[in-house]
């Protein structure tokens, strides 16, 4: 019942979406159309009541037709990359420039078919002649080959979707569109999925009012072990890139422009969050017990200094606690 609300809530907001034209809220109310399309489909495949199949048909027809107003609107505001033609010394009309590489290219970066005649802007029949002509043949899978893959990757990994799937699969060296993974996963564990993929993180839309108003900047540790750790930044309204940097240490001040001896800033913010002052005397000992579990505050504890904070947060209150006991004794 819970997720048949949602699932109203969600398609009253998409209907709406269609009148104030707000084509970044746009794609991802198509996002969220694709997955209510597929799980009714589902669904439809796993009821044997006669009127719940024509209720859920009902749904799914009223879903995919508004998919198809929005994705209407948003193509028209995303026009497609034209390929390009070459003129030839004869008659007739140009030849499209396109070569070997650029299939090879978006067919080993997972892209379907019908995606990549869509990305060159050529229809599938005209791909597949060129497919022909520069010999670009895939190796043969079949369903049952594929679901005895598919079933070795989770007996591994239990909670494997169908990016990671994909990719074990493509690192095997199979090509599989992405339909017959889910059409496998869904036949070996169908509903359970498909409820699943409604807890799926969304990226979040957010708006900058120009240039230079809101960086972002990160590091990468995962390679620390050999001393290299990345370092970047940039624009959250161009996407341009500010810096990327490779260094051997974390602490780089000319890349930050952070001096750990200068002065604190005075922030002013609008979080809700708020850690009250304290007024409490504490003894050296004390001091020192502090100072014994936390040595280096600024050192990263793997939890974005949550760690820290409770460790700290813990002394505090044995603190607290042993004063309010002497004071009722």
């Amino acid at each position: 019942m819970e997720y048949f609300q949602e699932l109203i809530s969600d398609y009253q907001e998409c209907y709406r979406r269609q009148f104030d034209l707000n084509i970044i809220l746009v794609e991802e109310n198509l996002i969220t159309l694709e997955d209510h399309c597929f799980i009714l489909n589902r669904l439809l495949t796993n009821v044997d009541n006669d009127l719940l199949q024509e209720k859920f048909q009902n749904l799914h027809s009223m879903e995919w037709q508004l998919h198809s107003i929005l994705q209407n609107l948003f193509d028209a505001q995303h026009p497609g990359y034209v390929t390009t033609t070459v003129r030839n010394d004869g008659v007739g009309r140009p030849k499209l420039d396109i070569t070997a590489e650029q299939i090879s290219f978006l067919r080993n970066m997972g892209s379907s078919w019908t995606n990549i005649s869509n990305t060159l802007g050529v229809s599938r029949r005209t791909l597949f002649r060129y497919r022909e002509m520069f010999n670009l043949r895939e190796e043969f899978i079949t369903d049952e080959q594929l679901r005895i893959s598919i079933q070795e990757i989770l007996n591994i990994t239990t909670n494997a979707g169908e990016v990671y799937i994909l990719g074990a699969l493509m690192a095997k060296g199979y090509n599989i569109p992405r339909w017959r993974v889910r059409d496998c996963l869904y036949a070996l564990h169908g509903v359970g999925r498909a409820m699943r993929s409604r807890k799926t993180i969304v990226r979040r839309v957010y708006r900058v009012k120009g240039s230079n108003y809101l960086w972002h900047m990160d590091s990468n540790h995962k390679l620390v072990t050999f001393r290299f750790i990345f370092h970047g930044c940039f624009d959250g309204y161009s996407r341009m890139i500010i810096y990327l940097e490779c260094k051997s240490n974390n602490k780089n001040e000319e890349l930050y422009g952070v001096d750990e001896h200068g002065p604190l800033p005075v922030l002013e913010t609008d979080n809700n969050v708020v850690i009250p002052a304290i007024n409490i005397e504490l003894t050296p000992q004390q001091y020192e017990e502090i100072e014994n579990a936390v040595p280096n505050p600024l050192l990263e504890d793997n939890n974005y200094g949550v760690t820290h904070y409770l460790t700290v947060r813990r002394i505090v209150q044995n603190i607290l606690n042993q004063n309010l006991e002497l004071l009722l004794d």
